[in-house]
């Protein structure tokens, strides 16, 4: 019996060792030091590291008039921008009425929301949206052409495969410097403005194409430029109309 009782003595005590050992190595080691593969952070890089093509200072010599159509599963929305220097206004048609416009200062990012139906405006200030890229995006651009309203267009394209998307450009470099700043501020959380930040030497450059899909290739949406004028703007355009009131959100 003493000799039975001693064995159960000598398992229950390994097994409590067993477990303390377990416990106390690190579980990818099998030592006591830290894991630098589970303790390391994950790498990213911020997208204002891949950007060395913007300048420093404000820059844009584009002026005229830009008309896309956006859809998705959801609806069908057109868009007039008009844009001259550090300006842009966008008036948008849902179901060919103009209920909602911005103006936008592109150099001092601010909105001002123009509401035609209650003649109220409201302007606010917009912090950037910043895209973080890592390994799971994929930057390709084609040597693929096409032209698009007699512009000649490259494809561009940006996989995810976090989010299970890709996205095409067909992206005309003509000066368009304001789309750059645009795209950072007006409707920033799209990932069609989001991806195209990210794109290295892409100043300059805005896509007169663009399709989202999921990795399966099926669409999700796409945006298609309809007019693209260079022009002179009037400057009417970029002021608050005399008989609409304020309004704070």
């Amino acid at each position: 019996m003493k000799h039975l009782l001693t064995i159960y003595i000598f398992v229950i005590l390994a097994t409590v060792y067993t477990i303390f050992m377990l416990v106390g190595c690190n579980p990818l080691t099998g030592d006591n030091k830290v894991s630098q593969v589970d303790s390391a952070p994950k790498p990213q890089l911020n997208s204002f590291s891949l950007r060395t093509d913007v300048p420093p200072v404000f820059t844009n010599k584009f002026s005229g008039i830009v008309q896309l159509i956006e859809k998705n599963l959801f609806d069908t929305v057109t868009y007039k921008l008009y844009v001259d220097n550090k300006f842009v206004r966008v008036d948008k048609f849902l179901k060919n009425s103009n209920y909602e416009s911005l103006i936008i200062n592109l150099e001092k990012k601010e909105i001002t929301i123009l509401n035609h139906n209650k003649q109220l405006y409201s302007t606010i200030k917009v912090d950037e949206e910043k895209m973080e890229y890592d390994s799971s995006i994929k930057i390709i651009k084609t040597e693929n052409e096409r032209t698009i309203l007699e512009r000649n267009c490259k494809q561009w394209r940006v996989k995810n495969l976090k989010e299970n998307t890709e996205i095409t450009y067909w992206v005309d470099c003509s000066d368009y410097g304001y789309y750059y700043y645009l795209i950072k501020i007006w409707n920033a959380t799209a990932k069609t403005h989001k991806y195209f930040q990210i794109i290295p030497n892409s100043f300059g450059c805005m896509p007169l194409e663009i399709v989202e899909r999921n990795l399966l290739r099926d669409v999700k949406s796409t945006i298609n430029i309809t007019t693209l004028e260079f022009s002179s703007i009037d400057q009417s355009l970029f002021n608050i109309p005399t008989n609409y009131s304020a309004f704070f959100y």
